[in-house]
């Protein structure tokens, strides 16, 4: 039995799989010294390369954990759906924050704009699917008051 398109609900696992892709992402622009092809811009920035790559790995592995948390929680109670919904908000969070060290990345290291256009598609892809089940969890639950 199929699901009209407009009238599918969302999947928890969905979100899951796109913070996957902005995982492969993460790794592969860093193995790939974040788009600088030049081997002398490398010897002069390869300080500030390995700083932006811990940084981008460290918000991709608490990106990771809250995402995954967040997913695995079912929430039956008003309490657990705060859980779900804070775990959630936080990882937003965090991928505004992969997409501020992007844009620094590209200032510093002088790459063109359209270098990280799939790494950032995939980003906003997963705050969008993060909000969709975060509105269908206040569908459910209800907008949180005061």
């Amino acid at each position: 039995m199929s699901v009209n398109v407009g009238n599918r609900t969302p999947s928890k696992y969905e979100y899951v799989n796109a913070y996957y892709k902005v995982s492969d992402d993460v790794i592969n622009l860093s193995y790939n010294v974040f788009g600088v092809d030049d081997e002398e811009e490398i010897k002069k920035n390869i300080s500030y390369l390995k700083a932006i790559r811990s940084k981008v790995f460290d918000i991709s592995i608490e990106i990771g954990n809250y995402v995954i948390t967040s997913s695995g929680l079912n929430p039956e109670k008003y309490d657990e759906y705060l859980t779900r919904k804070s775990y959630q908000t936080l990882a937003i969070a965090l991928c505004h924050a992969l997409l501020a060290l992007y844009q620094q990345a590209m200032k510093n290291l002088h790459i063109k704009g359209n270098k990280y256009t799939n790494e950032v598609r995939n980003i906003i892809y997963l705050i969008d699917k993060i909000n969709e089940c975060q509105e269908q969890d206040e569908n459910i639950y209800g907008p949180i008051t005061g």
